[in-house]
């Protein structure tokens, strides 16, 4: 940890930081609605581990991790800080910080946010910024464990009219994949946005917009600045017969270049999407094209589809915005009976080093066989040439059964199996999962999930000089009960198998677990 600066941990400066926030927001409450009452709301995650990494020592390593969120509303202000702490088995890894405070008014169509906040610019072509709430990151490298959002720290200027929205944000985007606390903060924030969107109201049912951005990363040992440019056009609209389309455009602006230009040496990044709906069946398509478009703020459509299950969640196509074209077909039809059948297809094309092609065809269908009974099944084939895995089939099953008075059980099968092909070598790989669920309503759950694999990358450890090859498992067990309308705790008990995981289009690694964990959700 030489040359990294100690954060400052000090939780006295944090309470005294937070009254003081509070105190701000309280004062200009009361200034501008002196007539309406305040509300004061708290969300605490606290989590304690009592293991480590499977076959790593120690073994019964302990952390502890909480975030609060407070916030105080009175009329139209909003006051919200968030602090996190973690206390690992090193102090040069724990810490205790206030990683977000904000305070933003809103009146009559207009608003204004200073502080920490989340915004989307278009489809996130060129901006977007997150939070998934529940979800703990963890570095490997440093083991600690921290927030999962990617926010922005500025201001952020907002209207909304009968036929215009504004939007006019300036601050430093969060890079999450350096943790907080570890003296990373002028890294973390490197670099400075300013962008504005203008979205018309056309014509009724239609939208038509744009969006100008400015990105000012700091170069050089003397802090000099270079301007990069950035646009976009968008068009949202509703034709007749229920059909709804979405088309965005957006390139660098200022290069070699012309803005239009969607050849394979120029930044660009075009999505397009259409649904329709006509009674029991839904259509929809998307179409995307992006190249030298990863700028570590942006988020573009993944055109992925997110997967319920465990193994094709975590078997997810990660999309590439260096380069990556592609499209993705989905269909539905759901039976007054409440039977549904769902397809999709898709495809993406990578030119990297040379060109790879992601093919998935997804196939799933629910029965309802009676009120108390309904099982639904999944079929799936792909191939995913950037991790070498082809001919990869997949297929499960999921039954939910209720049982007499609140009580409710599900069962979830899934089987998956492809070839890894590395130079001459080519090997078979089996996964296999199988969970248990059992649910009292509205305040108990129980479960119990077994996980199998024969991946070599999986059975091997690479801490020894034989390869193993015997097949590995995991087998865990979990307890879920709301003590109250306030508090929900969460037990976990043995190994859980870690991975790529994918939730509302953002895709994040999960570290392997052995041991104990413990969970409280806490709402005031």
């Amino acid at each position: 940890m030489d040359g990294i600066a100690p954060a400052n941990r000090g939780p006295a400066k944090l309470i005294i930081s937070v009254v003081a926030m509070l105190c701000l927001a309280a004062v200009i409450g009361s200034a501008l609605v002196s007539s309406v009452q305040a509300q004061v709301s708290v969300s605490n995650l606290l989590e304690y581990r009592l293991g480590n990494l499977p076959d790593t020592e120690p073994s019964n390593l302990t952390t502890f991790y909480d975030q609060l969120d407070i916030y105080y509303r009175t009329g139209g202000l909003t006051g919200h800080v968030k602090l996190e702490q973690f206390q690992g088995i090193d102090d040069d890894i724990s810490f205790s910080e206030m990683v977000q405070r904000s305070l933003k008014f809103e009146s009559r169509g207009f608003e204004i946010e200073v502080g920490n906040f989340n915004e989307m610019l278009g489809r996130g072509l060129l901006f977007r910024s997150y939070e998934l709430p529940g979800v703990v990151l963890e570095d490997l490298g440093f083991r600690t464990r921290y927030g999962a959002y990617r926010d922005m720290e500025g201001v952020a200027l907002r209207y909304s009219g009968p036929w215009i929205e504004l939007k006019a944000i300036r601050g430093k985007p969060l890079r999450n994949d350096l943790p907080p606390g570890l003296g990373f903060d002028a890294f973390r924030r490197s670099t400075t946005i300013e962008a504005v969107q203008v979205d018309l109201v056309a014509i009724d049912g239609f939208d038509l917009g744009g969006v100008y951005m400015r990105d000012n990363p700091e170069t050089g040992t003397m802090g000099e600045q270079e301007f990069v440019e950035y646009g976009s056009l968008f068009l949202e609209g509703n034709l007749p017969r229920d059909i709804h389309f979405y088309t965005e455009y957006a390139s660098s602006g200022g290069s070699e270049f012309s803005f239009f230009d969607l050849s394979d040496d120029s930044p660009h990044a075009l999505y397009s999407g259409a649904d329709v709906s006509m009674g029991p069946v839904g259509l929809s398509l998307e179409y995307k094209d992006y190249n030298d478009f990863l700028l570590g703020y942006n988020d573009p459509p993944t055109l992925i589809r997110e997967h319920f299950y465990v193994l094709l969640n975590r078997s997810s196509h990660l999309l590439i915005p260096v380069n990556e074209s592609g499209w993705q077909a989905e269909a539905f039809y759901t039976s007054d009976s409440g039977h549904n059948v769902t397809i999709n297809l898709t495809e993406a094309r990578n030119k990297l080093f040379k060109e790879y092609l992601y093919k998935e065809f997804f196939l799933e269908a629910q029965y309802l066989i009676s009120e108390e009974l309904s099982i639904k099944g999944f079929f799936d084939s792909s191939e995913e040439p950037l991790s070498q895995e082809f001919d990869r089939l997949a297929g499960g099953l999921n039954v939910e059964a209720e049982g007499p008075g609140q009580w409710a059980g599900i069962l979830d099968l899934e089987y998956q199996a492809f070839d890894r092909v590395l130079g001459p070598d080519e090997q078979k790989v089996k996964n296999y999962v199988a969970r248990v669920t059992l649910t009292r309503s509205p305040d108990l759950s129980a479960g119990l999930i077994w996980e199998r694999s024969t991946d070599p990358f999986e059975t091997d450890d690479p801490a020894t000089p034989v390869r193993e090859t015997e097949s590995r498992n995991w087998v865990g067990a979990s307890v879920g009960y709301q003590y109250d309308k306030n508090h929900i705790i969460s037990i976990f008990y043995g190994k859980r198998r870690g991975g790529p995981a994918c939730e509302s289009g953002i895709c994040y690694q999960v570290l392997d677990f052995e041991g104990l964990e413990l969970r409280i959700n806490s709402t005031f």
